[in-house]
């Protein structure tokens, strides 16, 4: 039976690689142990830095610290249609405020606004005339 293997073995085809049956190597013996080196430095890194991580997320001994405070309530702004240039149209943008908005442009869609209860009229009749002369120099 063994003549029979032998037999067997001679008619089959060669495997491939080098003849005398030893693999050629895919690396050098000097490089894989700088590549092993290199992997092991790596490794003992992160395992290092998880454990510092581990550690310091502990409690600091310090008081407490105050918790944030609640964000401002939001206010939403009206969306407005520009109906067309120069269209004036009252609106309360802040409570106890009437805003008159005028339609600057449609494309992009553009206003200015005029807040209305605020106008001081204190002024003298003489200031009022230095100021409006002012503006029509100017």
């Amino acid at each position: 039976m063994a003549a029979a293997a032998a037999a067997a073995r001679a008619e089959s085809p060669p495997l491939p690689g080098p003849p005398g049956g030893r693999p050629r190597p895919v690396c050098s013996r000097p490089y894989f142990l700088v590549l092993m080196v290199f992997a092991h430095l790596y490794v003992l890194n992160v395992l290092g830095l998880l454990l510092f991580v581990h550690l310091s997320a502990g409690d600091t001994g310090g008081p407490p610290a105050a918790p944030p405070p609640p964000p401002p309530p939001a206010r939403a702004l009206p969306r407005l249609e520009g109906i067309k240039v120069g269209h004036t149209q009252r609106v309360e943008l802040v409570p106890g405020r009437v805003h008159a908005v005028r339609t600057l442009s449609l494309k992009p869609l553009l206003f200015a606004s005029r807040h209305l209860d605020c106008i001081d009229i204190s002024a003298s009749n003489c200031e009022a005339e230095m100021i409006i002369n002012f503006e029509e120099e100017n």
